[in-house]
Order: C-alpha cells, then structure tokens, then sequence
C-alpha cells in the first residue's frame, strides 16, 4: 500500500472520530437542555432586587437575588445586549454590568386574576428596588392579555410632558409574579429635560414636509404622537402625522377617492 494511500485513509479516520464526538457533544447538549425544561421554574415576586457582583466577567455573571448568589453564563451578544441563561435556563440580558431585561417562561394556567391594582402594585413595588430614579418614571399603561394571562404595566420617563423612549415595560401574571421586564433605555435622555422644545417650529417644520411630499393631492393632515428619541447621539422629536389625500383615480359616481396615510416627520432638537 502506498504511502500517500496510507495518509488518505489515516485523514479519513481522524474526521470521522472528530464528527461523532461533535455528534455526541450536541447529543448531551440537547439532553441537558431538555432536563433544564422539565424543571421546576422559579418565579420573581415584586420583593427581588436583583444586582450583578464584582465576581462578574464575561463568561459569567454572578447575580444576587434577596443577597442569595446565583451564576448565570454567558450565550450570545444580540442587538448591543450580552445574553446570559441560568442553570433553569431563564435569559437575563445585560448592557455592561446593568441589567436590562429578563425573561422567564410562563406559568401553567391560572384559576384567578390579577386586578389592574394589583398588578401595577406588584409592578411598582419591583421597579422600585431594581430602577435606578424610578420616582422619575409616571405610570402610561396596564393592559391585560386573557390569551397569556399577564398584565403588560409600563412606566415612562416624560421630558415636558412629551413621550420618550425611556420606558420600563413588566410583565406580572396570575401568581402575582413578576414574568419579565425590559428597560433598554433607562436614562438615555436625563440630559435632555431642559433642551429647548419650540412647538411651532415643530409644527411649521411637519406641516411643510406634509405639504412638500403630497402638494396638491394633500386633503388634511394632523399630528397623532410626539416622542423624544435619540438617533445617532442626537435628540429628535419623532411625530407621527395622520394623513388625507386624494388618490387619482375616483369612484364610478365620480366623487373623488380619499385615502388614509401615516407619515413619520423627524425633527433635530439639536
């Protein structure tokens, strides 16, 4: 047998040991995850305060819940956001040290319901001992989803009145247990509380891109929303603008076809 035959068939061996033990590496993943699932979730009442240790690197976050340690690993960096999972294989996403969200799967069917009052509560009572100045967040919104059997409360952080980005968002269900939250904007826009806001200059500016876009086909127009945002390290007041204009075509009568548009305007504050 010749030498270089010899090699070829060493080479062939060498990659087939090499795939089953990829094979048997991700068999005993999927099993270890598939375990995970099977076991009993634990569930985050309004009273955790969740901090990240000084033991924290990148693989690893040890996190502490009531003053109790707990690890969670690290799995994927996704949208600016380092992704971590905990032994129960809940998903706790970071910016740096802080964390932004997490999220834990839901709960079997409840028998009873939360109230409104309840929920924004429990709600409130979490914010206040995981948020930073959350006496700056007023509460926007609580809804109730049957399908999922949670109330989605959220907290905004309002700069003269206007809406922003900054908004915490916590989800409570029926065991009145806190399922998740996201706060992926907190304090993005505290230096901007005293930037000047000139609303007719606001409203000069919309109504000239409205008109400039549409001419002579433009019915009406009016604006829906305001929302202070940053873009490129920039505050902007993102309006949306409810629109009316005549389409060219019109109906067998003759009357003229109006059509209904969105239009989004931004507006640099700076």
């Amino acid at each position: 047998m010749g030498k270089k035959k010899i090699i070829l068939i060493v080479c062939i061996i060498l990659v087939s040991i090499i795939v089953v033990l990829i094979l048997t590496m991700r068999t005993h993943h999927a099993t270890k995850g598939n375990d995970n699932n099977n076991k009993a979730r634990f569930m985050i009442s309004s009273d955790v305060k969740i901090e990240v240790t000084h033991k924290s690197n990148m693989k690893n976050k040890v996190i502490k819940e009531n003053g109790v340690e707990k690890t969670v690993k690290y799995e994927e960096t996704k949208l600016g956001k380092d992704i971590y999972i905990s032994s129960d294989g809940d998903e706790y996403d970071f910016s740096g040290n802080e964390m932004v969200s997490f999220w834990e799967a839901p709960n079997e069917k409840s028998t009873k319901k939360v109230s409104d009052t309840e929920a924004e509560k429990l709600a409130k009572e979490f914010c206040e001992k995981n948020i930073e100045n959350f006496s700056k967040y007023t509460l926007l919104s609580d809804n109730y989803d049957d399908t999922i059997e949670q109330h989605t409360v959220v907290y905004m952080h309002k700069i003269q009145g206007y809406n922003t980005i900054d908004q915490i968002t916590v989800f409570v269900d029926n065991y009145s247990e806190i399922k998740s939250f996201v706060a992926y904007y907190q304090d993005a826009l505290d230096k901007y509380e005293n930037i000047s806001i000139n609303k007719d200059d606001i409203n000069n500016a919309v109504e000239e891109e409205i008109k400039s876009k549409y001419n002579d086909t433009l019915v009406k127009s009016s604006i829906s929303s305001e929302n202070l945002s940053i873009i490129d390290n920039k505050c902007v007041m993102i309006i949306g603008v409810d629109v009316q204009y005549k389409a060219e075509a019109t109906y067998e009568n003759g009357d003229q076809i109006i059509i209904p548009s969105l239009e989004t305007v931004i507006y640099a504050l700076e």
